[in-house]
């Protein structure tokens, strides 16, 4: 697999204000290579890079590399041409070949016009077009051109013969049209085309063993060697301005311009980067090779591919630019003014300069406070801390004021109007601080995300909840909700995260349910490529037309019909985005990040396709077939197909395919680099692939055309065929058929015959067995019968035994009833008595008596005492509960708290006895009774209307 690696090269390209940054992403594909010496690097007009090699030349897709040798006069390759009109050359020690990759790759002589050329070349190691499409070649010691009217050979001499492996000339065209060549031996020479001549330049050129020239901003020749860098300033009458020596870079090995930048390899210190406007070189470190043997530059990508003797490395610009000075803190919230931007990390605010090329400033730290939102004006940053409390840093002041003391709900977004109004959004409220003023406007505005200005002034916020869109009515100071009309049914409740304007007057919306756009209270969905309709989306930003979205799959650029989306594989520092986290500054929008601050450069977004897909094998039945107009595939037969993207580093790459004549619809995105399809009815069908990289749209889909044809028993001579031998067929079946049915009559008719035979005989053992069957069922209703009888019996003697039982138990209840009445009665009679004894006792008592008082009163005394006597209640006791079985035990369950004098009270409401009965018997007043029955019902505690006697009587 090929090692990925992300780092940020800043180079400075001078403005008139202030410095231009860009970004590059370094990949490391050494695995590209193996074990073979490097010489030269080239792309074709496919996409396929190919490498030089001392044996033979390797061809690259991204993922696979394979060797190829057969054919070339030596394995000994040094480098490649694409020529104007897309031709691959590649030279090597004996000659010059043309590399053809239609079907497979082969090498033939190269041909141009009425000439060809193969083998006659000494030795070359340099080739060059020119923009005449003159083709020129170095060799030991002379220059060769070629061209439509033939070859050319320039002998220079031993003065300018060459010992390096790598370089004997190099070459290279200015802005005016002159071609200056750089002999290996450190001499400068031009071509005359008036004269067809090679010049000698009258330069002191104080470089030897050159290997690398280059131009930079069409005057500017750059000339690397083993003493450094050689500038040389040149004008359109082949003038030499003037020179300069870049001696602190020394063993220079190649030089490539890309972008106004000049890379510069060394065989021994890795890569360097010349700030052209300073003059300064800067060590790219993350190479992590000595010797860089050649470049190659791709403008249209962009992207340069580096390359050393053993190792391969790609440097892709970015649309997403870095602050290094920020360095890889979580951003909370970022603010601008001027060139100067802020940032906060929590409990830090920080500032940092727009060129990046000073160290961050912290500004003040706080022990108490988070702050979550910073926005900045002429009077100062103000800031929202996640606990509520608003607070100013002042320029002039150096420090932090507090405005506003903490209300515990979080401020989410703070809003600067054009009138320098302070709006903040949170989950309580919304507050406003006039201009120049501390005074603090309350809005009772709830669940509030974001509060913004529009370009005609109007002020709207988005909340989450109930209700979700208001506008400020500045005549009344109040905000009005705007009902939304929506072309979609919510899933749940709708949140408002962030939104934007643009020039039409449309208001776009970042919220949980997808990208909504609209004016007034009319919005719909808007589909954005490549993400979910629904989508929970986090903050939007308007810049350039482009719509900046961002959420959890990242960045998307989106400019109405096409979408590019940016993560951590192609720029950004981490996956984890910031809730209305992006902001609008200069040419680009500023990106809070969980690691660090990003800028994405809109004038460097291109809404371009990814390029089209490469077939690289089809086999059907394991035979391999050619891509040409007559691909027929076998009848119920098998495809399968091979594919990549020639992208590079080719990991970032998604397929879909469909196959025309079968299904119209696109498959679903994967990284597969193959499709296979089984069992082909006739017709006509195309194949189609289209491939999409991550940060580029689909491409245009390569397409294979293929043809199923009939099977031969689907031709006419077949029907007819078949026809003659079903004819033939039938005949002999009918002929067969025939037969089979006279002998099946004679087999059914000796059937017949057996089967009489054995029915008669089965007959006759039926009626036997019928017989045998009635007696016995004779036998059997006569025994059921005698068992009828018995059981009768069994069942009378069994109801007289019940009708006894019962006589007795009954007799036993109205004795024991009985007994306990009679019980009942004596303890009645007997408290009559006792009463009646003593009420004449207490008569006798009385003074006018001749009885002796004290006396009187021990035999009342005595009386009362025989009242409460407990023996006769034993027996009562008894009685009852052999009548009522477990009353005590049921009753106590229910009331624990009854006194044993209101246990018997209860019994004798069971009784059903009258108050006078129950006092007679308990031996107090009727009075009393009433109060003890008071009592029991609190115990007992009935509810409502329900009687004492009742519930009693249910137990």
């Amino acid at each position: 697999m090929n090692r990925q690696l992300f780092f940020i090269i800043i180079l400075l390209v001078a403005t008139k204000l202030v410095a231009q940054t860009d970004q590059f992403i370094y990949y490391d594909l050494s695995d590209a290579v193996d074990n073979e010496v490097i010489k030269g690097v080239v792309k074709d007009s496919q996409g396929f890079m190919w490498f030089a090699t001392d044996q033979g030349v390797l061809q690259y897709d991204g993922r696979t590399t394979e060797l190829y040798n057969e054919g070339l006069q030596s394995d000994y390759t040094k480098n490649f041409l694409n020529t104007s009109d897309n031709r691959l050359i590649v030279i090597n020690d004996y000659g010059i070949k043309e590399i053809i990759t239609k079907d497979s790759t082969t090498f033939i002589p190269f041909e141009l016009g009425e000439y060809t050329y193969d083998d006659n070349f000494s030795f070359p190691k340099s080739i060059y077009q020119d923009r005449q499409g003159n083709i020129w070649l170095g060799e030991i010691n002379a220059l060769v051109r070629i061209n439509q009217e033939g070859m050319k050979r320039f002998v220079l001499g031993s003065d300018f013969q060459s010992i390096s492996y790598h370089r004997t000339f190099t070459f290279k065209e200015d802005a005016f049209g002159t071609l200056w060549i750089a002999p290996f031996k450190g001499k400068l020479l031009k071509y005359n085309s008036a004269a067809d001549s090679i010049l000698e330049v009258d330069v002191d050129l104080p470089i030897t063993e050159v290997t690398g020239m280059s131009v930079l901003r069409g005057d500017y020749l750059l000339i690397g060697g083993k003493e450094g860098l050689f500038e040389i300033k040149v004008d359109s009458n082949q003038e030499i301005l003037e020179t300069r020596l870049y001696s602190n870079i020394t063993n220079i090995s190649a030089l490539q311009s890309a972008r106004n930048i000049l890379f510069v390899g060394t065989w021994d210190k890795g890569l360097m980067m010349l700030d052209f406007e300073e003059r300064t070189f800067h060590e790219v470190e993350e190479v992590d090779f000595n010797d860089v043997v050649d470049f190659y530059y791709d403008a249209t990508v962009p992207e340069v591919w580096v390359v050393g003797s053993e190792n391969v490395g790609l440097i892709s610009f970015s649309v997403i630019h870095s602050f290094q000075s920020v360095g890889r803190s979580r951003i909370e919230s970022v603010t601008t003014l001027d060139d100067e931007i802020f940032y906060s990390i929590g409990q830090e605010l920080r500032s940092v300069d727009w060129s990046d090329q000073l160290p961050s400033e912290n500004l003040v730290y706080s022990k108490t406070d988070y702050f979550d939102r910073i926005q900045a004006n002429d009077e100062g940053i103000w800031i929202g801390s996640s606990f509520g409390t608003i607070m100013k840093y002042g320029f002039d002041e150096k420090r932090l004021f507090t405005v506003a003391d903490s209300t515990g709900a979080s401020v989410k977004y703070i809003s600067i109007d054009k009138e320098g109004n302070k709006w903040f959004a949170g989950d309580r409220h919304i507050l406003r601080i006039p201009f120049g003023k501390m005074e603090i406007a309350e809005y009772p505005i709830v669940s509030s995300n974001i509060v913004k200005q529009d370009l005609d002034g109007d002020i709207y916020v988005g909340c989450w909840g109930e209700v979700n869109f208001l506008k400020y009515n500045a005549g009344k100071d109040q905000f009005e909700e705007l009902p939304l009309t929506l072309d979609f049914d919510l899933d749940g409740q709708l949140s408002i995260e962030d939104m934007a304007f643009d020039e039409s007057g449309n208001i776009w919306m970042a919220t949980n349910q997808g990208l909504l756009k609209g004016a007034n209270s009319d919005f719909k969905r808007i589909s954005v490529p490549g993400i979910p309709e629904n989508a929970a989306l986090k903050a939007i930003v308007i810049q350039n037309e482009i719509v900046w979205i961002s959420g959890d799959f990242g960045l998307t650029a989106y400019n109405q019909e096409n979408a590019l989306t940016f993560n951590t594989k192609n720029g950004l520092p981490s996956k984890l985005l910031n809730w209305r986290g992006l902001m609008s500054y200069k040419e680009g929008v500023l990106i809070s990040s969980a690691k660090g601050l990003v800028m994405a450069k809109s004038d460097l977004v291109k809404f371009e396709k990814t390029p089209t897909p490469v077939l690289l094998t089809i086999t059907s039945e394991e035979k391999h077939l050619t891509d040409d107009q007559n691909l027929m595939i076998p009848y119920k037969g098998s495809l399968e197909v091979e594919y990549t993207t020639l992208t590079y580093p080719g990991r970032q790459v998604e397929y879909q395919s469909r196959l025309v004549g079968l299904n119209d619809q696109w498959s679903e995105s994967t990284t597969n680099r193959q499709v296979s399809y089984l069992g082909f009815s006739e017709g006509s069908y195309q194949l189609e692939v289209r491939s999409r990289e991550i940060g580029a749209l689909w491409s245009d889909p390569v397409v294979l055309s293929f043809t199923v044809p009939k099977p031969w028993f689907f031709t006419w001579w077949a029907y007819l065929l078949a026809g003659s031998l079903s004819i033939v067929l039938i005949a002999g079946v009918v002929r067969v058929y025939n037969y089979s049915l006279i002998l099946q009559k004679r087999r059914f008719r000796k059937i017949i015959e057996d089967r009489t035979k054995q029915i008669n005989e089965q007959k006759n053992e039926i009626i036997a067995q019928k017989n045998r069957i009635i007696e016995q069922k004779e036998e059997l209703l006569a025994k059921t019968e005698a068992v009828h009888k018995s059981q009768q019996a069994l069942s009378d003697a069994d109801v007289n035994f019940l009708h006894l039982k019962e006589k007795q138990l009954r007799d036993q209840i109205e004795y024991r009833d009985k007994q306990i009445t009679t019980q009942s009665l004596n303890l009645i009679q007997k408290n009559e008595t006792l009463k009646s004894l003593k009420e004449r006792l207490e008569d006798l008592s009385k003074p006018s008596k001749k009885s002796t008082p004290q006396d009187l009163r021990k035999v009342l005394k005595l009386i009362d005492e025989s009242f409460r006597h407990d023996k006769d209640w034993e027996d009562f006791k008894l009685y009852f509960e052999q009548i009522y079985t477990g009353f005590y035990a049921k009753l106590k369950v229910n009331c624990p708290a009854l006194t044993t004098q209101e246990l018997r009270h209860c019994a004798l409401i069971r009784l059903n006895l009258s108050v006078n009965e129950c006092a007679s018997i308990l031996g107090i007043s009727p009075d009393s009774v009433k109060v003890s029955r008071s009592r029991i019902r609190k115990k007992i505690d009935l509810e409502g209307k329900e009687g004492l006697t009742d519930f009693i009587l249910s137990i």
